[in-house]
């Protein structure tokens, strides 16, 4: 994960959905944090200031562009992690803890204002790095054509939107391959994922240069 993580859960009593009071997360052994249980799709944004050690992290609700009032604690910021889950029924009972898998969270750099990401091959993305590094450029990259999209994030709006608006630059090299997106199974070139955040970005006053390749059978629309 690189700035923002986001998780979608589920909860579900035996005795009818209804008799959950209340849903709680915690990062790591972080504070346990009540959050909305009307919201499956969960998203943390960590201090972007923090290069190391543990971060507070700002909550985010489906595709909201605004936090929620609280944060969460316990981030560990170029490091591993673990997301824990449990609820609570109108009887007080508490459920078992599930736990995420494992994951490598990535702090911003500090003081970088330009985001590259390619969706190219290793050796045109090293060839678009050598542009970028002749210039002297400070930039944060994500490799979205690593290993055909092993990288990309399961939802590119939350996720990759707060990304975004970390950064006042972006330089985009994005290929006309269809990606498989694993959540809703869509094959897509890259530029049709990322054309809603890359308007956004724009409308919010970012800059961008992007190049990408377009074929004949593409549909433009």
């Amino acid at each position: 994960a690189f700035i923002a993580a986001t998780f979608f859960w589920q909860a579900s009593d035996p005795d009818g959905n209804s008799t959950l009071k209340s849903v709680e997360m915690r990062i790591n052994d972080g504070d346990w944090t009540e959050i909305d249980r009307s919201q499956n799709l969960i998203s943390f944004l960590a201090d972007t200031s923090v290069q190391s050690g543990t971060a507070s992290a700002q909550i985010y609700y489906g595709n909201s562009t605004a936090a929620a009032s609280n944060t969460i604690n316990g981030l560990r910021v170029n490091d591993s992690n673990r997301i824990y889950i449990r609820s609570t029924d109108i009887a007080d009972a508490v459920s078992d803890i599930d736990t995420s898998n494992s994951f490598y969270f990535r702090a911003k750099s500090s003081g970088t204002k330009i985001l590259w990401i390619s969706g190219h091959n290793s050796a045109t993305t090293a060839e678009y790095r050598g542009y970028i590094d002749a210039n002297n450029l400070n930039y944060d990259f994500l490799n979205f054509g690593f290993a055909q999209g092993l990288n990309l994030p399961k939802y590119f709006d939350p996720t990759v939107r707060l990304i975004f608006d970390q950064y006042e630059q972006a330089f985009l090299n994005l290929p006309s391959t269809n990606f498989r997106n694993t959540v809703t199974g869509d094959e897509k070139p890259l530029i049709d994922s990322l054309a809603p955040i890359i308007q956004r970005f724009s409308d919010n006053g970012g800059r961008y240069f992007l190049t990408t390749q377009l074929t004949k059978t593409q549909d433009l629309s």
